[in-house]
Order: C-alpha cells, then structure tokens, then sequence
C-alpha cells in the first residue's frame, strides 16, 4: 500500500496533497492508499487533518464508486482494488479471527457438556 504522510500539513495543503494523490490513483498499482492524519493531540476538539482527510475522501469516493474509505484510529485509508486490498484495509475480519471464533465455539461446546454431567 501507499503511505502518505500528512502529519505536519496545515488543512489547505492537506486537502491538496489528497487530492493530487487522488486524481493519480487510477494509475497507481497500490490497492489501497493510507493518509496518515494523526489523532489529533494537539487540536482543540477532534483533529483537523482527520476532518480534512475524511471530507476529500468523501468526494473520492462519491465520483468513484468502486473505491471505499475506510477510517481507523489516526489515518484514513482509500481502497483502490478490494480484491487486492489487505484485510486491515478494508476492514474484513481475515481468516485467523474465524478460526479463533470456531475454537471458541467449540470449546464452549466442550465444556458446557463436561459441566452436564
């Protein structure tokens, strides 16, 4: 994936900088591309680049509808291509969390019949 960094922009060169990214996307071979923000720790409220990021990413993804946006804690990330996009991207549960959930699933099983007897 593409990483772009946007953590010591002011908004305007922020929103520019997506932007710029955003209208060469279609020649990118990244599936996905992540805009790093921050949390915003040292603005009053909830951070401004996140708002700035969120808002152009927005119109992205309106004017592309095979794209998504996906936000996760200090970065916000624009998948290209799904199918290629790892799982942390797109916010797909990958195949580990299952096998946890049906291990889990069996063991309750397991002991709630030891317990009956």
């Amino acid at each position: 994936m593409l990483v772009v960094d946007l953590h010591d922009l002011k908004a305007g060169l922020a929103r520019r900088a997506i932007e710029a990214v955003v209208a060469e996307a279609p020649r990118l071979d990244a599936p996905a591309v992540v805009f790093v923000t921050g949390r915003g720790r040292h603005s009053v409220g909830k951070g401004v680049l996140g708002r700035v990021a969120a808002s152009a990413l927005r119109d992205a993804v309106r004017d592309q509808r095979a794209w998504q946006m996906t936000p996760s804690p200090g970065r916000w990330t624009l998948v290209l291509d799904r199918r290629r996009a790892p799982a942390a991207a797109t916010g797909r549960l990958g195949w580990g969390f299952w096998l946890g959930v049906a291990a889990f699933g069996v063991l309750a099983i397991w002991a709630c019949l030891s317990g009956a007897r």
